[in-house]
């Protein structure tokens, strides 16, 4: 694909794999990199919109696009990262296990409150002159969309993953008349446009000074938040917040505030097998886990160690973050951070991150090859490293075909019908009849399940 080659937004769909686009996970970079505004966001159908109007038929959509390929050769020759390497996150510098030194953001962040203490602290040090988060719309309050963030008690309010496709990278637009150095927390796909613009020399791209990933299995299609509208029987209209792991115990479910001050939620077991069911197809074929390309990658932490320490009054633990420091950058912000006492760090070996992530690690950097050679529409990916051996490919081969059943419409209206907690009792029985061994984050897990379940 040559950089003089025009392209109309019809290309881009045929590309993507028609007009339900099977390849778009709505990360937003065509949205923000578009000089006239001809696309735009639908932010509940978690599709872009498309004006053909204000199309001049640049094509700087369809080349920036992540969803239709990804050269990992040239992310990889352009990326500088620590000295050290590891098979599934490629260069870094060290590894941690963390948790913020306040409590209260602790307490409330999804593994530690890690991201949010950094993104805090960056405000008050003044390294950044904002921080892009997702915010829920002033008009719609059941929805998400990437927001800049100058003041630290709104970045403290937005604490916590939010488990639905958001745009993030359609803030390149807002970003366009803004002047300074900004941090941007974003997935792994999201990081890998960004990474390609900023090689480019995008001068909004370029603003992101530092790039926060969260590690990614998968994200989730609005339709799994309105699921659980529709299981409690909630109008969007009355919802005023969204708390992704915030109802029952930890690690936390699914949670609605309402006007009316109630609160309703669905438990975290309950909430996160929803992941088989409302799965974006692009995330099924996504090979990049870890964050490869951030300053820094986070995630929770499900080490059976950490089990008594930080125990909160219900004697629950409270949650830990896992952390790669990528880039120098990176680093060099952890370890500031830590000096001024704004967050805890305990560094570890890679085998200790790993040990919480290995179905995700055999799942997402193994299965991987095996979903592509089945998928009809899939990425075009340059430089993507194939192991030697895939592992247990009769269950990713079988896992697979559940996937795309299970996001089928048909099913969809089945668990509709069916009682909460139907699909976590087909996951779990699934991993039985497949031999799953239970790893340390069901151990984990299992410290708590039974609050975590509704009857």
């Amino acid at each position: 694909m040559t950089e003089n080659m025009k392209y109309d937004f019809n290309d881009l769909t045929v590309k993507l794999g028609g007009s339900n686009m099977p390849l778009c996970n709505f990360c937003g970079t065509c949205i923000g990199i578009c000089p006239t505004g001809a696309l735009t966001s639908d932010y509940e159908r978690g599709k872009p919109v498309f004006d053909e109007s204000k199309c001049i038929k640049c094509g700087l959509c369809y080349r920036h696009c992540q969803g239709i390929g990804v050269d990992f050769a040239a992310l990889d020759s352009s990326f500088k990262g620590g000295e050290n390497y590891d098979k599934y996150f490629k260069s870094y510098n060290k590894c941690y296990l963390a948790h913020s030194s306040n409590d209260p953001v602790r307490m409330k962040g999804s593994s530690g409150g890690s991201v949010t203490t950094l993104l805090v602290y960056m405000l008050e040090k003044k390294l950044v002159d904002g921080v892009i988060i997702p915010r829920p719309k002033p008009d719609q309050q059941w929805l998400f969309r990437p927001e800049i963030v100058t003041d630290v008690k709104t970045v403290k309010s937005s604490a916590q993953s939010k488990y639905c496709l958001i745009p993030t990278n359609e803030i390149l637009n807002s970003l366009k008349d803004k002047k300074g150095k900004y941090a941007i927390v974003a997935l792994p796909c999201q990081i890998h446009s960004i990474r390609k613009l900023q090689n480019e020399g995008n001068k909004n791209a370029k603003k992101l000074e530092y790039l926060l990933a969260l590690i990614c299995g998968h994200d989730m299609e609005y339709g799994a938040t309105m699921f659980g509208m529709n299981k409690l029987k909630i109008r969007k209209e009355d919802v005023v917040d969204i708390k992704y792991r915030d109802h029952g115990d930890w690690p936390g479910g699914l949670s609605f505030y309402l006007k009316n001050g109630e609160k309703k939620g669905i438990n975290f077991f309950n909430y996160h097998y929803l992941n088989a069911v409302y799965l974006p197809n692009r995330c099924r074929l996504c090979p990049d886990y870890y964050g490869n390309y951030s300053d820094i990658s986070f995630g929770d932490s499900w080490l059976e160690r950490l089990l008594g320490r930080g125990m909160n009054e219900k004697g629950i633990p409270k949650g830990w973050s896992s952390i790669i420091a990528k880039t120098d950058k990176g680093l060099a912000l952890l370890k500031a951070a830590e000096k001024g006492k704004a967050i805890h760090l305990e560094e570890i070996g890679t085998d200790e991150i790993h040990e919480s992530f290995p179905f995700n690690i055999s799942y997402k950097l193994n299965g991987i090859f095996i979903r592509l050679k089945f998928a009809r529409k899939k990425p075009e990916y340059i430089g993507l490293e194939k192991p030697e051996k895939l592992d247990r490919y009769i269950y990713h081969f079988i896992y697979n075909i559940i996937l795309v059943m299970g996001g089928s419409k048909a099913f969809r209206f089945i668990l509709m019908l069916l009682p909460l907690n139907f699909n976590l009792f087909l996951i779990k029985n699934f991993k039985k009849l497949m031999g799953y061994k239970p790893n340390a984050r069901d151990k984990v897990l299992k410290y708590n399940e039974k609050s975590n379940v509704d009857k």
